[in-house]
């Protein structure tokens, strides 16, 4: 795997521990691209979870999605203006995963973590589980709770499922299929 860019949007750090297991930082999204633009992904942490989840909604050359840490209600919390301008009242999570179907998406979250509950997170997953499985791709979404808490899953899953999306499909994702 080449890692080609990271894109820091806020503070933290990210430390590369192996091709097969990188650790992303709160408020920062990698970008990895493997053999180029038809093989490139987005993983993100906290506000870097954001990020990525909006920018694969946006941008459709990027072929699969790690968002950890910040998929959940957002009526639930009162940050409408952290994000951007308004947007916890316009855009909730769900809906901006449900626009980077048909491109596969990782979302974990934490069952202790202190900023969001999960409990939260379920009904918002389950309802874009819905919508990749009324199209016939539910095994490109995956819903992940982890036992951590606003950090990304200790367990490679999700990079997993990002390597395997990229690795396997990322000349059909390139197609659109």
């Amino acid at each position: 795997m080449n890692l080609t860019t990271e894109i820091v949007f806020g503070t933290g750090c990210a430390e590369t521990v192996g091709a097969r297991a990188q650790r992303v930082g709160a408020g920062r999204v990698l970008v990895i691209s493997d053999r180029g633009l038809e093989r490139t992904g987005v993983i993100g942490l906290s506000w870097g979870s954001f990020y990525a989840l909006v920018t694969a909604a946006l941008e459709p050359r990027i072929r699969v999605t790690l968002a950890s840490g910040f998929f959940n209600d957002r009526y639930m919390y009162d940050r409408a203006n952290a994000v951007w301008f308004d947007s916890g009242n316009r855009f909730l999570d769900a809906e901006i995963a449900a626009l980077v179907w048909p491109r596969p998406l990782y979302v974990e979250v934490g069952q202790a973590d202190d900023l969001f509950d999960v409990q939260f997170a379920r009904p918002a997953a389950s309802q874009v589980a819905a919508c990749y499985e009324r199209l016939g791709m539910a095994d490109r979404f995956r819903y992940q709770q982890h036992p951590g808490g606003h950090e990304c899953a200790r367990s490679d899953d999700g990079l997993e499922f990002v390597y395997v999306w990229l690795r396997s499909h990322g000349q059909a994702l390139a197609r659109g299929l």
